[in-house]
């Protein structure tokens, strides 16, 4: 039942505050200055130096070893076992083939 009343409470607050807040009105200069603040607040982790530092700390990298280049050794290829398609010519009726095979011959 608290937490009712607790959640009861927090939804009216935010109503009147959202009210409130549309009925506020700033002038430009107030805007873009808002603006810029919020960009600089939602950007600060991204920034490496700050503009306004003097001295920024200098960042030195660790050498990197040289990276180790696999050897690959050749593996010995096995043939693979034939396959043998079946003769469908021989499968044919015999007044097909003789059909056929004058038009061939005149080819070769």
């Amino acid at each position: 039942m608290q937490v009712l009343l607790v959640c009861l409470a927090l939804f009216f607050v935010a109503s009147e505050l959202y009210q409130w807040v549309q009925g506020m009105t700033l002038p430009l200069p107030m805007q873009i200055a808002a603006g810029v603040a919020l960009s600089i607040a939602s950007n600060l982790r991204s920034l490496s130096v700050l503009p306004w530092v003097a001295n920024p700390p200098q960042v030195i990298a660790p050498a990197m070893p040289e990276p180790v280049v696999p050897t690959v050794v050749p593996h010995a290829v096995t043939p693979k076992a034939s396959v043998q398609l079946p003769n469908f010519i021989s499968q044919t009726q015999p007044g097909l083939i003789a059909i056929v095979k004058p038009a061939v011959d005149k080819l070769g």
